[in-house]
């Protein structure tokens, strides 16, 4: 099982953002490099549409 999220905090006008997965395997499974890989760019990739999001709500 795996989750993720993303901690915004905001100082003097700049917004920085921390992500962190919380990965969960059963048993004694290791992690395959390339499950992480994928999943962390994946969650990178996302980090465009929060850039977005936090612009767009911006208080003017």
């Amino acid at each position: 099982m795996k989750s993720g999220q993303y901690i915004l905090t905001e100082a003097d006008g700049i917004t920085a953002v921390r992500f962190v997965l919380d990965l969960k395997l059963p048993g004694l499974m290791k992690v395959p490099d390339g499950l992480v890989t994928k999943t962390m760019q994946a969650e990178v990739a996302r980090l465009r549409e929060l850039k977005a999001v936090v612009e767009t709500r911006q208080v003017r």
